[in-house]
C-alpha cells in the first residue's frame, strides 16, 4: 500500500494543535492518522563497532567489517556476498579470471582471482584508503588469511599502515602474501596460494 499526496508539515510547540489527516491510498482505502510531533531534539548516538575478538574467525566472513575471503573458497560464495562485480577480466596468471568490486568508492576495493576450471579462489586482494581504521583492516586480513592472523603479521600491517615501511611480505602455511602501499597510496593486501606464482 502506498500513500499519495503527502506534504511535509512543520509545527512548533506554540502553533501545534493535534489534527487528524486522512489520505486515500492507491487501493481506495482511507487511512486516518493523528499527527503528534515530537519537539525534542533527538540524541544521535555514534555507532560503536562491537568488541571483536580476532581469535574468533570463521571460514566465511560475516558481521562487522569488510568481508575477506581466503584462497580456496568457491566463486559462488563470493558472488552471493557481493553480487555482480564492477569488472571481470582475464587474470594475469594462466587459467585465471579476475573479478573486482569497489565496495566503498574511493575507500575500499576488493579483487579476486579465480581458477577458470575449478572456480576456486586462488588469490584474494583488498585495497584500503588511509581513512579506513586499522582494526577494520586487521579483521579483513584475518579472514583473508584463513584465520591465521598472528602477532608478526599484525606488526607487518601496522608498519605499512603507519608508514614505517612501504611493504611487508609473508608466508603462512600454504599461503603467501604482501601488504604494501599501492600507486594510489592505499594499503594493498594480496594473499595467494603458494603454487600460483
Amino acid at each position: 500500500m502506498f500513500l499519495i499526496g503527502l506534504l511535509p508539515i512543520v509545527f512548533t510547540p506554540e502553533s501545534f494543535h493535534p489534527s487528524t489527516v486522512g489520505f486515500a491510498s492507491q487501493e481506495n482505502q482511507q487511512i486516518v492518522a493523528t499527527i503528534i510531533p515530537d519537539f525534542s531534539i533527538p540524541k544521535i548516538t555514534p555507532i560503536q563497532p562491537p568488541n571483536i575478538d580476532l581469535d574468533q574467525c570463521s571460514e566465511l566472513p560475516s558481521g562487522y567489517g569488510i568481508p575477506g575471503f581466503r584462497p580456496g573458497i568457491d566463486q559462488n560464495q563470493i558472488f552471493q556476498m557481493f553480487g555482480t562485480p564492477a569488472k571481470i577480466e582475464t587474470g594475469y596468471w594462466p587459467n585465471t579470471q579476475a573479478v573486482f568490486y569497489h565496495l566503498i568508492p574511493n575507500r575500499v576495493s576488493l579483487g579476486f582471482l579465480f581458477d577458470k576450471k575449478s572456480r576456486k579462489l586462488r588469490q584474494t586482494e583488498a585495497a584500503f584508503s588511509q581513512e579506513v581504521d586499522l582494526k577494520t583492516i586487521l579483521i579483513t586480513l584475518n579472514s583473508m588469511s584463513g584465520c591465521r592472523l598472528n602477532s608478526t603479521l599484525e606488526l607487518g600491517l601496522k608498519s605499512v599502515y603507519n608508514r614505517q615501511s612501504k611493504d611487508y611480505s609473508f608466508a603462512v602455511d600454504s599461503l603467501k602474501g604482501i601488504i604494501q602501499r599501492d600507486q594510489y597510496d592505499r594499503i594493498y593486501i594480496g594473499i595467494w596460494e603458494a603454487d600460483l606464482h
